[in-house]
């Protein structure tokens, strides 16, 4: 019976060098010395494809891997792959092999001169590898420049080139670090991209009223008077459940109001923007607020 074991062609750089491949058939997965039935190791003959000839007993499960030998270190083994000795074709031991990942490039969707505090996209280079494995999550980190976190998204898989700021609202007038990290398929991370930025202050707007929402109660706004603004936008979204939704978007004169009840959702969290216009015809940077609502038992 023949037995074919193939192993994917690296992709090199430098001066590294694939010098010799190791392959093995066993009846036990952990691969211990008495159950291999079959083996060929510092193989420079066969670096990609090994044929064994041998008779397997159609009653015992086997078990195959293989990897990689370089100039400069021995890669890891393959995934084990279970052989049916009843239907045997070529196997292929795929293995994404250690690779060097380049450090991403961030951004983030607007001006640096004008970054608002909470609702901002980052954005994040391709990944650049000189291996085989591809991007297979990415992890996020905003922290103030003491290092104290206030934003992470870990291990995610499903915002590998942009990912939406909508749970965390950051402080107008300091001054952050974003961090973020690319990890392959073959078990390797990039350096930490990074991008310093700063809030600006945005003393014109400013929230009096609680941020704490009570289920069955209205949200009361209110904000500090300024004579010059002569029209009020604002925005509440509910966020922490996927896509941010707009909930209320009106456009009032006075400092003082209500939001009703009736628009909270099953989100435990919100978060509440304003724009002032001026009597000049500008307007102020948009302010976000987090509320949290608080379910009666």
């Amino acid at each position: 019976m023949a037995v074919t074991l193939i192993l994917s062609a690296p992709i090199l750089s430098g001066d590294l060098t694939h010098d010799s491949s190791d392959y093995q058939i066993a009846t036990d997965a952990t691969f211990t010395n008495d159950s291999i039935v079959a083996e060929s190791l510092g193989d420079t003959g066969n670096k990609l494809e090994k044929i064994f000839i041998i008779n397997l007993d159609p009653n015992i499960k086997y078990y195959a891997r293989g990897r990689l030998n370089f100039n400069k270190y021995t890669g890891e083994w393959s995934n084990i792959t279970l052989l049916n000795p009843k239907d045997l074709a070529s196997i292929n031991l795929q293995k994404d092999l250690p690779v060097t990942v380049s450090t991403p490039i961030i951004s983030i969707d607007s001006s640096l001169d004008y970054i608002p505090n909470s609702m901002f996209v980052i954005e994040v280079s391709d990944l650049i590898t000189d291996g085989n494995g591809v991007l297979d999550y990415v992890d996020y980190f905003i922290t103030d420049i003491r290092n104290n976190v206030y934003f992470t998204s870990l291990n995610n898989k499903d915002n590998l080139k942009s990912l939406l700021v909508d749970t965390a609202v950051l402080d107008t007038g300091k001054t952050y670090v974003l961090k973020v990290v690319l990890n392959t398929t073959s078990g390797d991370s990039s350096d930490a991209g990074v991008l310093v930025f700063s809030i600006n202050k945005n003393d014109d707007i400013e929230l009096l009223s609680s941020t704490d929402l009570i289920e069955d109660k209205d949200i009361d706004i209110s904000l500090t008077p300024n004579d010059n603004v002569v029209s009020i936008n604002t925005k509440l979204y509910s966020v922490g459940m996927g896509e941010p939704e707009l909930l209320y978007d009106e456009d009032d004169t006075v400092f003082e109001f209500t939001i009703n009840k009736a628009l909270y959702n099953n989100s435990n969290e919100y978060l509440l923007s304003f724009i002032y216009k001026y009597s000049d015809d500008s307007y102020s940077e948009i302010k976000y607020y987090k509320l949290n609502l608080h379910r009666l038992t």
